[in-house]
């Protein structure tokens, strides 16, 4: 993913010791959508092993060329539309949530890190505590077929 940010990853570097070092996003807690920075977050950065509580976000990237800016850690990151919309809707009105997502957790400028996170990304899902939401995109014609058929699937086609 092509991204213009100032977001110093250096400032939150991995677990020097760490085989499975990830970064954390808590998304603070919100409602409005006040352009252009109405999502509002922070990375920690954290062991795998070490059990960390947090949900993990898979989904779709969308085109490259559809991107806006959140805020993280006060500096400005440059993310697809899709990731957002998501941003927006999984965000709680009250409390902060804690979620590692593929796109902000991992500094997709350096090759190293994304070729050594992408060996335990797996990992990474099996360990979400809260477990793996998959976010298919803004409700849409397309996305009511595919819920519609993941429930009957899960309801045994009743």
């Amino acid at each position: 993913m092509s991204v213009s940010s100032t977001i110093q990853y250096a400032k939150k570097p991995l677990p020097p010791n760490s085989k499975r070092g990830i970064r954390l996003l808590t998304i603070h807690r919100g409602e409005s959508q006040h352009f252009p920075f109405d999502i509002n977050c922070s990375l920690t950065a954290c062991d795998l092993d070490s059990k960390p509580q947090y949900e993990a976000l898979s989904f779709t990237w969308g085109p490259e060329n559809h991107v806006a800016a959140i805020k993280v850690d006060g500096e400005v990151l440059e993310v697809r539309h899709n990731l957002l919309f998501a941003l927006r809707r999984l965000r709680y009105p009250n409390c902060p949530r804690v979620m590692w997502i593929d796109a902000v957790c991992i500094d997709q400028s350096n090759l190293d890190e994304r070729s050594s996170t992408v060996s335990y990304m797996s990992d990474i899902y099996s360990c979400a505590t809260g477990g793996v939401i998959a976010w298919l995109g803004q409700e849409s014609l397309d996305t009511y077929i595919v819920n519609t058929f993941i429930e009957q699937f899960i309801n045994g086609f009743e």
